[in-house]
């Protein structure tokens, strides 16, 4: 029989076909934990990631914070970073509902890391491992997956973000 047709060949262990159930309960499970979590971000706006709070931006760029980028340097009042809030709630509905989903993930993606960039002082090592995740959520073989009306079939995708995502939930 054919290597070829065995599926033994090196560039199948970085590319082939790939079985999106999975990461769709995935994506479901983290964007539903993300929606918590902006949620209490959003009750918490104006103490946290606001000028009126405990760190104004003027205090806060007085740290050293090499390699750190946050929209939140350009927005100090209360409705506009609620107004942020409300958006990455939609960027999450849209990635728990299936609406493009990649998109959706490259948004959660550069608001998560706004927000913790913000306020470092507020984090702890579940938030750490959550950026990560919404990393390589990014990169996940996400269209197709448990999406109302659509027969999941496997896609051919890579199948190393979904490596290292593994490995960074068993880690």
């Amino acid at each position: 029989m054919d290597s070829r047709k065995r599926g033994n060949l090196p560039g199948d262990l970085l590319r082939g076909p790939v079985d999106p159930r999975p990461t769709g309960v995935f994506r479901i499970a983290f964007s539903l934990l993300l929606m918590h979590m902006v949620y209490r971000y959003l009750t918490l706006a104006e103490t946290f990631f606001s000028d009126t709070g405990v760190l104004p931006r003027p205090v806060m760029h007085a740290f050293p914070r090499p390699y750190r980028v946050s929209l939140l340097d350009y927005v100090g009042q209360t409705w506009l970073v609620e107004a942020l809030l409300i958006l990455w709630l939609v960027a999450l509905a849209c990635l728990l509902l299936g609406v493009k989903p990649r998109l959706a993930a490259m948004f959660n993606y550069v608001l998560i890391v706004s927000f913790h960039a913000r306020n470092v002082f507020i984090l702890n090592g579940a938030d750490h491992a959550m950026r990560v995740m919404s990393f390589w959520l990014i990169f996940l073989p996400l269209d197709g997956a448990l999406l109302p009306g659509r027969r999941p079939v496997q896609v051919r995708g890579y199948r190393v973000p979904l490596v290292l995502a593994q490995l960074q939930v068993a880690l």
